[in-house]
């Protein structure tokens, strides 16, 4: 029974912050073309911001792994990630995880919201209001119930695509 109130805890966080593309597209900051009038292209330089890369998405994730007092073993099995896997993270400087694989390392380190959208964004990615299953996996940030089995199980509850449930994808091939 508490798992079912959980579940539901998780579904109704999604559903409340689920956007569609037509509200943000409404949305009275959203503008899909600017005026040149309001441009000053004098002062153009005044708004650039001097940029400073974060770090990479596998030196990020190895001080989670580190400041988590987690080890690698228990860290790539409990998210359901082989050997080889995890060792290609660990050793190509350029490697590029999917939005899922982040998904899991972020339920297995048990990441703070913050720390998850610094994950997600040194791989390239956010989390999507526009997406059901996406809201479904930040639900489970926020609300600190970092179990995969609950993740996937409140997945299937609204029929959306499983997170940690074994497929044959066990390498990343982007």
């Amino acid at each position: 029974m508490y798992k079912q109130e959980l579940i539901l805890k998780i579904v109704h966080y999604a559903k409340k912050h689920l956007r569609t593309e037509l509200e943000e597209i409404e949305s009275p900051h959203y503008s899909p073309r600017s005026s040149k009038k309001d441009i000053d292209f004098d002062n153009i330089n005044a708004f650039r911001v001097p940029f400073k890369p974060g770090p990479t998405f596998m030196t990020l994730l190895f001080e989670l792994i580190a400041k988590k007092a987690m080890d690698d073993v228990s860290l790539y099995k409990t998210v359901g990630i082989t050997r080889a896997h995890f060792s290609k993270m660990r050793s190509d400087l350029n490697y590029q995880p999917s939005k899922d694989t982040v998904f899991k390392l972020i339920i297995g380190l048990k990441l703070t919201l913050t720390e998850s959208n610094m994950l997600l964004e040194s791989a390239g990615f956010t989390f999507k209001s526009s997406s059901l299953r996406e809201l479904m996996i930040k639900a489970v940030v926020v609300e600190r119930l970092h179990d995969p089995i609950l993740v996937d199980a409140a997945l299937l509850s609204e029929d959306l695509e499983l997170l940690f449930a074994p497929n044959d994808d066990t390498l990343d091939s982007k």
